[in-house]
């Protein structure tokens, strides 16, 4: 049975529709546990160039150790299948520049390092795997966990009751009540990393009886040949707020980027908030302070002479990934940071910022003030004129820049890979 049509479904909606990222999290955990646990030498602090990279391995290794160990013959599979976890965001090249190959390159599992971030939408399948695989060995103390247990006169294998789930949850200090354990029961199940024997109840702290979803038993790494990664389309669910996009729960992870929003030119000397020489501004999603950026007349008021673009056809980010606050901040972080002051011509600054915590600069009009003095594509924005704005929305920063009048002072953060192309 193709495990992957069964895993996982919108939290919250209960189990009526495939969540292929759910699938990806998982088998990507029991790929991690593999290598750790038969080869952990494949995983391991490694340098190149003097630079060290923890808790890697080479690209070239895994696909050897695959083919051996799991029986597969085609190289070219193989490379298929971690791709697919790389788009799942399990794993990564260790500075983000290339795909998966099989090559010398080193990768990181994301959960070995600061660039997975846990959210409500991924718990489930992260915990939960551990989870099964924690209670469910039969080495393991804790497995007398999963007893024969009998419900409605019927015995079933390796269950619990969902009130001895809780129990466990709250003492491992999984969370820190018996709420916030019944809420990541309910999840659990709606992903369907547990279920109710008869599939009767929904999760409860009471003396009910579940068990793992069986088809955890049955993994094989295989099956991301079979998983669709293509955005969905045509959805009526109602069940979510927002377009289901191919990564389905991850679809708020920090690594995508807003790929469709509008555009508003801003020249320094506008005013914000609110309005914009007498025109409201509704949307503010992409701060331009520049030239040759779509822009539309306006069509209230001939005389105006802003122009304002409400184009949804963004290009995409132009970020390899998006990196979290956390990362740029981190002690060992790959970034460098680096001081501009730019004073805007009779246009304006001549970039564009997008994003939102951290910002980072989509754009640079290559005859502008801000390419004269170095900015570059992809640097994030640190500071500007002294504050700190790492933790801003782009509307934030754009008040900050545009309050400045004709000249800003921006600290950028440029990753050390690219800090020579700045000077």
């Amino acid at each position: 049975m193709d495990y992957a049509k069964h895993l996982g479904s919108p939290v919250g909606c209960g189990p009526t529709r495939q969540k292929p990222t759910g699938y990806i999290l998982v088998i990507g955990q029991y790929l991690r546990n593999l290598l750790y646990a038969q080869t952990p030498a494949l995983i391991k602090d490694r340098r190149y160039h003097l630079r060290l990279f923890t808790k890697c391995f080479i690209g070239k290794d895994v696909v050897d150790w695959l083919l051996y160990h799991e029986n597969l013959t085609d190289r070219s599979k193989v490379v298929e299948m971690m791709e697919v976890l790389v788009k799942g965001n399990v794993i990564h090249h260790v500075t983000d520049d290339h795909g998966f190959k099989d090559d010398y390159l080193f990768y990181r599992f994301r959960l070995d390092d600061s660039s997975f971030v846990m959210k409500r939408e991924n718990e489930p399948f992260i915990k939960g795997w551990q989870l099964f695989t924690k209670l469910s060995k039969s080495e393991n103390p804790v497995s007398t966990f999963l007893q024969s247990r009998t419900e409605s006169n019927i015995s079933y294998e390796k269950c619990f009751y969902g009130s001895e789930m809780v129990d466990y949850l709250v003492r491992k200090g999984e969370v820190d009540s018996r709420q916030k354990a019944v809420v990541l029961g309910k999840d659990l199940l709606e992903s369907e990393i547990i279920r109710h024997v008869t599939e009767e109840h929904h999760f409860k702290d009471e003396h009910i009886v579940y068990q793992f979803h069986p088809h955890l038993e049955s993994i094989k790494l295989s099956d991301l040949l079979s998983i669709d990664l293509k955005p969905r389309t045509g959805s009526t669910s109602s069940c979510s707020s927002s377009p289901t996009n191919s990564y389905g729960i991850l679809q708020k992870l920090p690594y995508t980027s807003n790929d469709a929003q509008p555009k508003v030119s801003i020249p320094r000397h506008a005013s914000l908030p609110g309005t914009f020489d007498g025109m409201t501004l509704t949307s503010l999603s992409d701060l331009s302070l520049g030239k040759h950026l779509p822009v539309t007349s306006s069509t209230t008021s001939p005389s105006s002479s802003p122009s304002v673009s409400t184009d949804t056809k963004a290009p995409p980010s132009v970020l390899l990934r998006q990196a979290t606050v956390e990362e740029l901040m981190s002690e060992d972080s790959p970034y460098i940071r680096k001081t501009l002051t730019i004073t805007s011509d009779s246009v304006g600054y001549g970039f564009i910022v997008r994003g939102n915590s951290p910002c980072y600069v989509q754009t640079v009009d290559p005859t502008g003030p801000a390419a004269a003095k170095g900015l570059k594509v992809r640097q994030y924005i640190s500071s500007v004129n002294g504050h700190n704005c790492l933790k801003m929305s782009h509307h934030q920063i754009a008040d900050l820049i545009l309050k400045g009048g004709n000249q800003v002072a921006l600290e950028v953060m440029i990753h050390f890979r690219d800090a020579s192309k700045t000077t």
